[in-house]
């Protein structure tokens, strides 16, 4: 893809995430179906002269209000548009691995790949899509994973974070951890779960393999420039997410089903290019498939492949490798290179980072108040009550962490906070470390309460109580309703 091409797909990704934001922009005249929700997917198609977009809209809307261009943001340029009427991918959430959230009532699909945490492989997961593992909003951390009907495994991350306000995402995926006897008892039934490697080489018309529940299905790749909404099959009317950057491509007949969701998506070579994650037999296009690029979703759930490379394809390590940096480190199989993005994290880190970060973050000593705070939040999540279920809820939990508070001016600047600010890049790293049970001891001797003395008056909840113990400013208590 050339510069410009890269450009206007940037350009196009903003635009339909704002849309999707609610944001409001002077543009919306000049495709005012779009600003009224009528738009259910577009793809930029780079095999025309010049490259064209293909919107599909839905059926309310009338034919002569069908936009013919696009305008880039300066004005200069229009992007033809293709514009026609097809509905929203659907979910297909079973040969491959089948699994199921036991702890919650939905549907099955498929195992992707057996992964492991960024550098560290004793920690071994089953890679499936989030709305398999984590099927609705009320999925829990720890939640029951049974696999094949025989294996159990507990549910770990995912994202999206499925019924929250903020619907866009790259990707929908989710992971379980297992044992390694469990890992080997996979692989050895299921050889494409230990994929030889991974791959982000796509081009149009390439063979590419459905690995199924029900059996492996052949098609071919089309795209990977594909934006838009994604509903459950059970709740057509509601928009679940907003899916950027998707993969498309045709499945042969009879094409791909409910329970096929979290299939790998693997190339001739048996490289693993992706998960599946909806199916779409009506949408007027020349593809009836979508997934996610398996590079992206091993970034932002922080995890890798474990070494099943050849050696020619990984890494060659130092002669002295440097100390591991505080920020998280990018699939080995990906170098770094100039201009990258770091890693995008789950929605249970970012969450728990941003805390941390606005806890911590005016502290001299922010990291010692950082462990601490982390270990009040998986407290407060052990304790599965009106706190919160999930790290997330609990962090957002209205009134309870004074940086989350909306009326307080520095929430723009919660945020708003990205890696390279060197307290969020603790907070990450803290974080991160929490989530994979590497913090150690808890020195709040289990407190779910804590405030900041000098900062805040006493709160009600803490008169004729006597704190357990303090760190920094911060004094901390338990027992607490």
């Amino acid at each position: 893809m050339s510069r410009g091409q890269q450009a206007i797909a940037a350009m196009l990704r903003r635009r339909l995430a704002s849309l999707a934001m609610g944001s409001a922009a002077p543009w919306h005249s000049s495709l005012s179906p779009v600003a009224e929700g009528h738009l259910n997917w577009l793809e930029l198609r780079l095999d025309g002269n010049p490259p064209f977009l293909v919107c599909a809209f839905a059926d309310e809307l009338p034919g002569l209000a069908l936009p013919r261009h696009w305008p880039t943001p300066d004005g200069r340029e229009r992007v033809p548009v293709r514009s026609l009427r097809a509905p929203r991918c659907v979910r297909q959430g079973g040969g491959t691995a089948n699994a199921r959230n036991t702890s919650r009532a939905g549907g099955s699909g498929a195992v992707t790949a057996i992964v492991q945490r960024q550098g560290n492989a004793e920690r071994l997961f089953a890679l499936s899509a989030a709305h398999v593992l984590a099927v609705d909003g009320d999925a829990r951390l720890g939640d029951d994973i049974t696999i094949d009907g025989r294996l159990s495994g507990s549910l770990f991350d995912w994202l999206p974070l499925l019924g929250d306000a903020r619907v866009e995402t790259s990707v929908d995926a989710g992971i379980a951890e297992i044992s390694a006897a469990q890992a080997r008892d996979l692989r050895q039934h299921y050889a494409h779960l230990a994929p030889r490697a991974t791959s982000s080489a796509f081009h149009r018309d390439q063979p590419v393999r459905i690995e199924r529940c029900a059996g492996p299905l052949a098609g071919r790749l089309l795209g990977s420039l594909w934006t838009g909404w994604v509903d459950a099959p059970d709740n057509p009317g509601a928009q679940d997410y907003l899916l950027l950057d998707g993969l498309t491509y045709q499945a042969e007949t009879p094409g791909t089903r409910p329970g096929d969701s979290g299939s790998a998506l693997v190339d001739e070579d048996g490289r693993l290019l992706g998960l599946h994650c909806a199916g779409s037999p009506d949408s007027g296009a020349d593809w009836n498939a979508i997934g996610c690029p398996i590079e992206t979703v091993l970034e932002q759930l922080g995890c890798e492949m474990p070494a099943t490379r050849s050696a020619a394809a990984a890494p060659k390590p130092a002669a002295n490798p440097p100390p591991r940096p505080l920020a998280r480190a990018r699939n080995p199989a990906q170098p770094p290179r100039a201009g990258d993005a770091p890693p995008r994290p789950s929605a249970n880190e970012d969450a728990l980072a941003r805390t941390l970060w606005g806890e911590a973050r005016r502290e001299r000593q922010p990291a010692a108040i950082m462990e601490a705070v982390a270990h009040v939040v998986f407290n407060r999540v052990g304790a599965q009550s009106w706190w919160g279920r999930t790290i997330a809820e609990v962090c957002r939990q209205p009134y309870q962490f004074p940086c989350w508070d909306p009326h307080d001016p520095s929430i723009r600047e919660l945020l708003r906070v990205t890696a390279g600010d060197p307290v969020f890049d603790l907070a990450r790293d803290t974080a991160r470390r929490a989530i994979d049970g590497t913090l150690g001891a808890d020195p709040t001797q289990g407190a779910t309460h804590y405030y900041a003395v000098g900062l805040h008056l006493p709160p009600p909840w803490a008169a004729g109580r006597s704190h357990l113990l303090q760190i920094g400013r911060h004094r901390f208590y338990k027992d607490i309703d």
